[in-house]
Formats: C-alpha cells, structure tokens, sequence
C-alpha cells in the first residue's frame, strides 16, 4: 500500500522521525519518434527476410487462415506471433512456429534503465517460450542496423 504524501506527513510527524521519501526513479516513456523507430526495426528486419532470406512474413490472422486451408508453409514466419502462459498473452516479434524458433527485436537498450526489454518482464517471457519448447534467437536494434544481412544469414542458418 502506498501512503499518500500527506499520510506519510503525519505517521513522520507522529512517530517523530525526519525520514524523506526514497525517490522513485521513473524510467522515460518513448516518444512517439523512438516508437516509431522501433517498429521500423521490425519492419526492416520483415523486408530484408523476404529481400535476402526469400522467407515470407505472414500475420498472425493470415497465419491461421492459412492453416485452416492448408496452405501454411514451415519456413514462413509470422510476425507478432501470441504464445499463451496461465496469467497472460505474450507476443513475440517475429516466429517460425513449425520450427517452434522466436526471433526478438531488442529495442530501447538505450533509453533509461535499458527500455523495456531489460525488464524482469521480458526475461519471464523468453524464459516461458524456452519452457514451451521454443528457440529463442535476440538481436538489437544496433545490430540489425549495423549488419542486417549478417542477422538475415544467421538466421537462415539457424533454421536450416
């Protein structure tokens, strides 16, 4: 429970203690430029598989709707792919679900405290794909930007 300060005020008051409030410190929120930036790393890691790797990147509606037709291919991979635990839903950024393999875009490693995928929630996710039998690959966005035909190659490999 969180004391309001004014609460806190008084229990400080009434047990006679000059104590300061430990500061929380408040991690900052991506704008909407760096949003963007990291949906492009995605989008440009999606272009240069189908460019390079000849890999399609499907939806994940277009992914069901091809199973239902039978049409659905192992070496497609489906962006924004849900995988399910008891208490959530969780999405990884891109998947080969025949090859049980999932393909996560850091991004934010440079805002405060290292974004959002320096986060204990993060690490619970891939280690939960890891207890579901999925292969975890992680590039950051650096990396993808730096030597994106490098990432596509290891990843041709890796699914070989």
């Amino acid at each position: 429970m969180r004391l309001s300060e004014r609460e806190y005020a008084l229990l400080c008051k009434k047990q006679s203690i000059k104590l300061e409030r430990p500061k929380t410190k408040r991690l900052k929120k991506p704008t909407t430029t760096e949003q963007r930036y990291f949906q492009d790393q995605a989008n440009i890691m999606a272009n240069w598989l189908e460019l390079y790797g000849k890999i399609p990147c499907i939806t994940e509606a277009q992914y069901h709707q091809m199973q239902l037709d039978g049409t659905y291919r192992a070496h497609m991979a489906v962006r924004e792919f849900h995988f399910a635990a008891p208490d959530r839903l969780y999405r990884a950024d891109f998947c080969w679900p025949a090859h049980r393999v999932i393909l996560e875009i850091d991004g934010g490693l440079h805002l405060a405290g290292g974004g959002r995928h320096n986060s204990d929630k993060d690490r619970d996710k891939l280690n939960l794909a890891a207890l579901l039998n999925y292969r975890v690959v992680r590039f950051s966005t650096d990396r993808l930007k730096a030597n994106p035909l490098g990432c596509v190659d290891f990843m041709l490999k890796f699914l070989a």
